[in-house]
């Protein structure tokens, strides 16, 4: 099957499910099939993130912000990361803040957003 939507439903559906294995193999062609589709990479930093992959669920989520600058969680969840790990001694709390006042701006009403805002500021 050539559908790329086809591949990333498969993939969204195996993430639900705990499948990350079967997600990261259906969303990977997914991508091999269309690389400028932002959902793709954000499903994909998804996974990624729940596997602990956070380099890679990082470069997922940068990549969706440049192919659509609009996608709100991808900022979200980049602060997220970089606010949560613990294997990094110095994370960079100043890009996790922009990346949330991004995602503030584009929805004023993000509550987790606002949340992580408040709590990066402290």
């Amino acid at each position: 099957m050539s559908d790329y939507k086809y591949y990333l439903d498969e993939g969204i559906v195996d993430f639900r499910n705990g499948k990350y294995s079967n997600a990261l193999e259906n969303i990977d062609m997914s991508i091999q099939l269309k690389d400028d589709w932002e959902i793709s990479y954000f499903y994909r930093g998804a996974v990624n993130q729940a596997l602990g992959n956070y380099d890679n669920a990082m470069m997922d989520y940068t990549k969706s912000i440049q192919l659509n600058p609009g996608m709100i969680d991808a900022y979200y969840n980049k602060a997220y990361i970089t606010l949560s790990r613990k294997d990094i001694e110095e994370p960079n709390i100043e890009q996790a803040v922009k990346d949330l006042e991004k995602a503030i701006e584009l929805d004023p009403k993000f509550i987790d957003a606002l949340y992580a805002m408040a709590a990066a500021q402290k």
